[in-house]
């Protein structure tokens, strides 16, 4: 189990995102997405008892939190399309997105 946010900083899509995770439980990933106007800290108080059923990833969605913006991914079609490359690119397989209001 991991009991704080631990944040770090990857690319995705040619963007710097800000992002934490947890060790893989029980091979389910759950991605979870920031809701407006908040950051990654909004799962800081479910982030311990989640940790200890899947692997968590959870970002700052491009222009929240500490990731870097684009103004091209401010559609939803864009946003999805960049959350597609995320995945490829970071290897996460099928995972399940949580994502609530613009998440």
């Amino acid at each position: 189990m991991t009991d704080a946010i631990s944040p770090q900083l990857r690319y995705a899509d040619g963007l710097h995102v800000r992002y934490a995770e947890t060790q893989p439980v029980d091979g389910s990933t759950v991605l979870l997405l920031n809701p407006w106007p908040e950051s990654l800290y909004a799962w800081e108080a479910l982030w311990p008892r989640l940790s200890e059923r899947a692997r968590l990833v959870a970002i700052d969605l491009p222009g929240f939190g500490k990731s870097e913006a684009r103004d091209d991914l401010y559609s939803p079609r864009a946003m999805g399309q960049f959350l597609i490359t995320l995945i490829d690119e970071w290897q996460l397989g099928r995972p399940h997105v949580f994502g609530p209001d613009v998440g």
